[in-house]
């Protein structure tokens, strides 16, 4: 009970955090799905993770631009 109720105030106290936390997440998740479609069996996790990570910080639709050569 103690655990949801410290969960709930962090929620009020950092509510924007948490958001682009949750909208980021869902953004990495559809760019790995469109990627997994596009390489098919070749497809692994750790090599989408490397490539992404060997790009450096950036903005999610430069992931996208730059692993889906879009």
């Amino acid at each position: 009970m103690m655990r949801l109720l410290l969960l709930w105030i962090r929620t009020l106290t950092t509510a924007p955090q948490i958001t682009a936390y949750h909208l980021g997440d869902r953004q990495l998740r559809a760019l790995m799905a469109a990627v997994r479609e596009k390489e098919g069996a070749a497809f692994t996790v750790g090599g989408f993770m490397d490539r992404m990570m060997s790009l450096g910080s950036a903005p999610i639709g430069l992931y996208r631009e730059l692993l889906l050569d879009q």
